[in-house]
């Protein structure tokens, strides 16, 4: 007999007809493909299994349910996360056992398909250095890290809205043909998480692999256990500040060692276990930890 689902408090714009509702339910498929699957279903009475996300309270309480989980994209969550059997999160399985560690990049690839292949026969080089899209002046480690950036002889183009120098904000989205090209014509592109947890990593990292640039990241710990780290610069702190620009002035000075590095493969040793099914099985080993079915 086939279970139902009944989502809650996701975004606007969210279906389980979409990509994202899709990715979810085929989780849940793998996890009772015993019983017959799952269907997602608007009715209350109906649903047996409850999967919501951080934007709308929480019905974890509402009845009983034969199995709940959460979902976060966000660098936070609310205070009853703990309460769910599985937090498809960001954070580290150590801080509680009922979390599955999800970051938000691989919802991201569902509709834009992944980054492109690296080319061995790549000659070009892009023209210009850096190119950085903030909205906001707040952040101290990326503040320094951009004014050691300008005492080099890199030259910096913001593009949003912090300290535009292009005469407005480029509005094109992250995704569409137009924002890579745009980023296409840079070496670098700045590529920071509002703030460092265990494994919260958000689509900004895609940004340069998408333009075929190389991505500067700070933020997650773990980041190079999803992208190769060889394919990017991670930014660890402020001790690795100045040494992060000697490294990007250095390749540069260096078409060949740029060319080698955007020609590495993207994925990290652990990319391959944000699928669903792998997911599913993650899933699995918490609830039989719990005793459920």
């Amino acid at each position: 007999m086939t279970l139902k689902v009944l989502f809650r408090g996701f975004w606007p714009g969210f279906s389980p007809q979409n990509s994202v509702g899709q990715f979810f339910l085929e989780i849940l498929n793998n996890i009772y493909k015993e019983e017959g699957g799952v269907e997602p279903t608007d009715s209350l009475q109906e649903a047996s299994i409850l999967m919501e996300s951080c934007f709308n309270g929480s019905a974890v309480s509402w009845r009983k349910w034969r199995a709940t989980f959460f979902y976060s994209g966000e660098s936070h969550a609310p205070q009853g996360w703990k309460n769910y059997d599985i937090a498809l999160w960001g954070e580290c399985p150590a801080t509680s056992p009922n979390i599955v560690p999800l970051p938000l990049f691989p919802l991201y690839l569902l509709d834009l398909g992944d980054p492109p292949e690296p080319s061995p026969f790549r000659t070009h080089v892009p023209p210009k250095d850096v190119l950085v899209m903030i909205s906001n002046p707040g952040g101290s480690i990326r503040n320094e890290f951009l004014e050691e950036i300008a005492r080099s002889d890199l030259q910096i183009t913001y593009a949003g809205r912090y300290k535009n120098n292009i005469g407005g904000p480029f509005k094109p989205a992250f995704g569409s043909p137009e924002f890579n090209a745009f980023a296409s014509q840079y070496k670098f592109i700045i590529t920071m998480e509002n703030s460092q947890q265990s494994t919260y990593i958000t689509e900004k990292v895609l940004q340069g692999l998408f333009a075929e640039n190389i991505p500067v990241y700070w933020g997650s710990p773990r980041i190079g256990e999803y992208i190769n780290e060889k394919r990017i610069l991670i930014l660890d702190g402020q001790t690795s500040i100045k040494r992060t620009v000697e490294r990007m002035c250095e390749l540069a000075a260096n078409p060949d060692q740029w060319l080698e590095t955007v020609r590495q493969p993207w994925r990290g040793s652990l990319a391959d276990t944000l699928t669903p099914t792998c997911l599913a099985e993650q899933c699995v080993a918490v609830l039989s930890q719990k005793g459920e079915p």
